[in-house]
């Protein structure tokens, strides 16, 4: 019988936190933080999306600190869930954890 302390509940919280700084990531560097993102949406790098519509530029940005502002939030409340009532063992986190 193995006595050891399973800390596979960890996986989750980790993925949380991991989530989390990908969005203060987003809010604090802005649309250069991942130019392929900008390339993907636009067909522009973020330079040249600057160069030829600089109102276009700010929306692109403001959209990309707005999410990472909302996908923080998402991570920081997953967090909390995670390592309280989920470990706790509360039904309604187990439930909320895989929506």
């Amino acid at each position: 019988m193995d006595r050891r302390p399973h800390r596979s509940w960890l996986v989750l919280p980790i993925l949380a936190i991991l989530l989390a700084l990908f969005g203060v990531s987003d809010v604090l560097i802005g649309i250069t933080a991942d130019p392929g993102i900008t390339v993907a949406i636009t067909g522009l790098t973020p330079d040249e999306l600057r160069a030829a519509s600089p109102e276009g530029y700010r929306l692109a940005d403001f959209m990309v600190r707005t999410q990472g502002v909302t996908l923080a939030a998402f991570g920081l409340l997953l967090t909390v869930v995670l390592l309280w009532p989920y470990r706790g063992g509360q039904r309604w986190a187990w439930k909320a954890a895989f929506i």
